[in-house]
């Protein structure tokens, strides 16, 4: 071993006080285990021959030799915390990083350790996938060909849910008929092979003459097919029944049914039918044409459609064209009026809908009585006149009228085009002096759409 300079020893001995400890640096024993051990790293490093962008490293107690050390390897060597060894590795974390590649184990290693998948893009384990395929292999399992003329259900009491078989030979078990192509499933596990009730399920292949005979009701005696019926074997069918099915076409059968109406090869879009003859089996085309979405009536060509108007003497519907409605109040319930003021006489109520109405008022004074103005209106306000010109519906007069006698005064016509019913009122007006003033009148309306 090479001994320690003594100026190394100096110049570490003279910067720690000395001390009888042992444990503590500046003992004599510290200071001994010192210097063996730099001696042993000097004389290892002493044989070394140091060059630029390389590391020592021993290869005994007191050996060393020297290898490379590139610009990379520095970089990991300084390297501030793993994060950073990790960054320049291009590594993942053991948790929390994503990898994006694949991972290729060239078939000699595999993932271990995973949990049980929560989400769809989660790696399955092997329990996992095994436990999903067994539940979907047992849902539906074909166990092969069965022989119903056994008379036995298949199985042999081990069948579990979802084995299913295919009928090859027909036969009946526990009171249920098989036929070859039918498919039969067991419901429950260690499905019964006595019994069928809330075992097995039936599900039929092909349906024989024997189960339509069995579903209607009666049989079509040794008919090999359902091609051959005739009436002859249907026992409860009328005779007009029997000469409909076994007319010979169409139109025959149109005859017996007394539906033989017929029209022409081509008709105008919307345009409404129409009888041709007397017979009441001839249709055709006409002028008028219904509109698809409002009903509304037109004629093809345009020209309009002339409506007859009725030919006696009765009224409209309600809520027809031309319904009419009116209120009459006589001279011996006439209304009094103050001068000035309007004042109803009368009115009607009109449901929704497009109405010209129009009336008259009887004005009736004493002798002695002096009037100025005399107004007659249609309004659907209460006691108001309308504004002038009214739609129509206002007329007034001026001048010096003389006393005790009946001016009649009509109100003229007025378009009321309602949403919703209102009440329509006939107003008067009178301007006058001394006495008394009273008005009785009429009042009319006409739907005209």
């Amino acid at each position: 071993m090479v001994s320690l300079p003594a100026r190394v020893r100096h110049a570490f001995a003279s910067s720690v006080a000395n001390t009888t400890d042992n444990n503590k640096v500046g003992s004599a024993k510290w200071n001994a285990d010192l210097e063996i051990f730099l001696g042993t790293v000097c004389e290892a490093l002493s044989t070394l021959n140091l060059s630029g962008d390389t590391m020592a490293y021993f290869t005994g107690g007191s050996s060393a030799q020297l290898t490379a050390l590139s610009a990379f390897g520095r970089l990991v060597i300084a390297a501030n915390d793993k994060a950073e060894v990790r960054s320049l590795l291009s590594a993942v974390s053991l948790a929390g990083d994503t990898m994006s590649g694949n991972l290729n184990f060239a078939g000699i290693a595999k993932v271990t350790g995973l949990a049980a998948p929560t989400d769809a893009t989660d790696a399955a384990t092997k329990a996992y996938v095994d436990a999903l395929a067994t539940v979907v292999s047992g849902a539906l399992v074909f166990k092969g060909a069965w022989d119903a003329s056994a008379g036995t259900f298949p199985g042999a009491s081990v069948a579990q849910t979802g084995w299913f078989y295919k009928v090859s030979v027909a036969g009946t078990v526990d009171g249920k008929t098989f036929s070859v192509g039918d498919d039969l499933f067991a419901i429950v596990n260690n499905a019964s092979t006595s019994t069928y009730a809330a075992n097995w399920l039936k599900i039929e292949g092909s349906i024989t003459l024997a189960e339509v005979e069995a579903a209607i009701g009666f049989t079509f005696g040794s008919l090999a097919a359902l091609s051959s019926i005739t009436t002859a074997y249907i026992s409860d069918m009328s005779a007009n029944g029997k000469s409909l099915v076994t007319a010979a076409n169409y139109a025959a059968m149109r005859t017996l049914l007394m539906v033989d109406v017929s029209g022409p090869s081509s008709s105008t879009d919307n345009a409404a039918a129409r009888f041709d003859a007397a017979t009441g089996k001839i249709i055709k085309n006409s002028a008028l044409i219904i509109a698809d979405t409002t009903g509304s009536l037109s004629r093809a060509g345009n020209g309009g459609i002339p409506l007859q108007g009725t030919n006696t003497n009765d009224n409209a519907g309600v809520g027809d064209v031309g319904e009419y409605v009116s209120s009459t109040v006589p001279i011996a319930s006439a209304v009094a009026l103050s001068s000035g003021a309007p004042a109803n006489v009368t009115s009607i109520l009109l449901s929704a809908g497009d109405w010209e109405v129009g009336g008259n008022v009887a004005f009736v004074s004493n002798p002695a009585t002096t009037t100025s103005i005399l107004i007659a209106s249609i309004n659907t306000v209460s006691n108001t006149l309308p504004t002038l010109p009214a739609g129509g519906g206002r007329s007034q007069v001026a001048g010096t009228f003389p006393g005790g006698i009946i001016e009649c005064l009509q109100s003229g016509e007025a378009r009321i085009s309602l949403n919703t019913p209102t009440t329509i009122y006939l107003v008067a007006q009178a301007n006058f002096a001394v006495d008394i003033m009273t008005a009785f009148g009429f009042i009319r309306g006409r739907r005209v759409r």
